[in-house]
Parts: structure tokens; C-alpha cells; sequence
């Protein structure tokens, strides 16, 4: 394989160049990822890894879904310790606010940079 020979001028030429490689490489990976994967699951259809294995378990895990184990297995790695929101917009509801309202669920927002 020749090596390519890039004539770059100012560190300007260099980002482009670098940018365009690494957006080419990035493609590269994640189409043979595509094609690895198993058929009726498309990967560019997921927005974390651990959904599509989530989905990709179920679906070979079907004929366990019944089993007293299984629904046991499922319990226990329930926990509710931390939720994430990705949004924009959160709305706290709790004693602190001046907006509390008593009938709907307390919740608290924790704001991390």
C-alpha cells in the first residue's frame, strides 16, 4: 500500500484534512459494525449500545422469558438509584420550589456540568 503525501500549508489545511480522515475512518467502522451485527437489528436504529444489546438478548432469550429465574434475574437489576433526562427543559417539583404543587410526585433536579 503507497503512502499518501498531503502538502499542507497552515494549520488551517491540516484540520480540514484531519477532519475529513477521521470522519472517513469513523464511517469506515460503524458500516462493518453494521454488517457484523446481527441481521434484523440495525445499530443506526439505537441511540446507546446497551439498548440494542437489551433488544438483541430478548430476542434470543424469548423461550427464558417464562422461566421463575429469569423474571428473578429481571428483579434484581431493577435499582431506580439514578435516572438520566437529556433535555433542555427539566421541571422540579419539591418543598423548595415556589411553584410546589402537594398532589403531584416530588421531584428534584440535580444540574451537572
Amino acid at each position: 500500500m503507497a503512502a499518501i503525501i498531503y502538502y499542507i500549508r497552515t494549520l488551517g489545511e491540516y484540520r480540514d484534512q484531519y477532519l475529513k480522515t477521521d470522519v472517513l475512518l469513523l464511517i469506515h467502522i460503524f458500516e462493518n459494525f453494521r454488517e457484523n451485527c446481527v441481521a434484523s437489528y440495525n445499530p443506526a436504529h439505537y441511540y446507546t449500545l446497551p439498548g440494542l444489546t437489551w433488544n438483541t438478548m430478548l430476542k434470543h432469550k424469548v423461550s427464558v422469558a417464562n422461566r421463575h429465574g429469569f423474571i428473578i434475574f429481571i428483579e434484581r437489576g431493577i435499582r431506580g438509584d439514578l435516572s438520566q433526562y437529556f433535555s433542555n427543559y427539566a421541571q422540579a417539583n419539591n418543598t423548595y420550589m415556589r411553584s410546589y404543587v402537594e398532589t403531584v410526585i416530588i421531584f428534584h433536579v440535580l444540574q451537572c456540568e
